[in-house]
């Protein structure tokens, strides 16, 4: 049910934008579901790019260096 929710949302972001985007997320089960690939494949055709972090990264996390 989220994973639809995020894909719904996604495809409202590229339709308000209206120019090329790029999106970094986490790897939260949310947007890596299995079921999502095929909808995220369309998306990446209409000028989105999904970029996803590594599973765990703290050198990319300012929080972590204070």
């Amino acid at each position: 049910m989220a994973s639809m929710l995020f894909v719904g949302f996604l495809g409202l972001l590229v339709e308000h934008v209206g120019k090329p985007l790029t999106v970094i997320l986490d790897n939260a089960s949310v947007r890596t579901a299995r079921a999502l690939r095929p909808y995220l494949g369309l998306l990446q055709t209409k000028d989105l790019t999904l970029c996803f972090l590594p599973p765990y990264s703290p050198e990319l996390n300012r929080i972590e260096k204070l």
